[in-house]
């Protein structure tokens, strides 16, 4: 073999390895801490779950090969100071949820609105819980998340609330303790 073939070759096992290993997922552990917005003091118990993502190569390479797929889905309950280890990966996407009975629910982008308007339904006739979009989130070692306390006793908004619940639950990967959110939601709107 000659020199260039030699070096194409080993350019081309770099490149391969490369790729085998940001594609299998090489990630560690963070740890985060889960707080009352209001007093700063640490929730025990709360749900913490989360759904790491990546892409796969362009659909114009291979179109039947494209799109997101899940990487690893993990999940954590907060011990008594409020603490939780979650993995981290590099370069890559995720969507991850935080829950506790009594607060409201929290994902990475939005912030559920308790005094959110009773008008808006989907198409289903189902109350459309409403979101504001919150800074950007990342994945760090020390990461605070703040739950607000639910205080709300409207049945519509609650059942909103048991709704965006579900939501998170199902997009970060089960969330535990939200059954009573599940059966809420199920006597609110299905057996009315």
């Amino acid at each position: 073999m000659n020199k260039r073939k030699l070096k194409n070759i080993r350019c081309l096992i770099l490149f391969l390895t490369t790729l085998s290993i940001t594609g299998c997922g090489i990630h560690y552990n963070v740890k985060g801490r889960v707080v009352d917005a209001t007093t700063g003091e640490p929730i025990e118990g709360a749900s913490v779950a989360i759904r790491w993502t990546g892409t796969r190569i362009s659909a114009y390479i291979a179109p039947y090969a494209s799109g997101s797929y899940t990487i690893k889905r993990a999940k954590d309950v907060s011990d008594k100071d409020g603490y939780f280890t979650i993995p981290k990966y590099l370069h890559k996407s995720f969507y991850m949820g935080v829950y506790k009975q009594g607060y409201v629910c929290w994902d990475e982008n939005h912030i559920f609105l308790q005094g959110a308007p009773k008008d808006e339904k989907d198409e289903y006739g189902v109350g459309i819980y409403n979101v504001k979009d919150k800074p950007v989130f990342h994945v760090k070692n020390g990461m605070i998340i703040e739950l607000e306390p639910f205080t709300v006793t409207d049945m519509e908004i609650r059942a909103r609330h048991a709704s965006f619940v579900l939501s998170v639950s199902r997009n970060a990967g089960d969330l535990e303790g939200i059954e009573k959110e599940v059966q809420f939601y199920d006597n609110y709107y299905w057996k009315k």
